[in-house]
């Protein structure tokens, strides 16, 4: 991923979860203000309205969604931040660290000595707070 992320030929515009989730007016308009700078922030939040995790579930209990697995009982599971904690054996997490610690450093899910963090800023490497427990990322 960091070799998408540093190829100065190809523009690129970052949007985490996290910050859809908190500030999903804001992301999603910078989201397409990058995209073309002429967007509109009404239709923006029109967007999001059609769009909201809850009316995506609603659909998905009315019509099924195409990509769920077989084996899940929805795909649209909780649409809430750090929900994985409830999810992930502490093995699972530290793995996900293991594999993927660059990436997640880069993006203010790690601190520089490897401590899990919950970002309350917008932009990763502004202040946070430290997670507590070993399956916390």
């Amino acid at each position: 991923m960091l070799s998408w992320v540093d190829a100065s030929e190809m523009p690129l515009h970052v949007m985490r979860y996290e910050d859809m989730k908190r500030s999903p007016v804001e992301t999603f308009t910078a989201g397409a203000a990058f995209l073309d700078p002429s967007h509109d922030r009404e239709r923006v939040i029109d967007a999001l309205e059609k769009s909201s995790f809850e009316e995506l579930q609603r659909q998905e209990e009315q019509q099924g969604f195409r990509e769920k697995s077989p084996s899940s009982k929805s795909f649209f599971r909780k649409g809430s931040v750090g929900s994985w904690r409830e999810t992930l054996t502490a093995e699972q997490a530290a793995r996900i660290v293991g594999d993927h610690r660059d990436v997640m450093r880069r993006f203010g899910y790690l601190t520089d000595d490897d401590e899990p963090v919950f970002r309350e800023s917008r932009r990763p490497g502004g202040p946070g707070r430290r997670c507590r427990g070993a399956a916390a990322l």
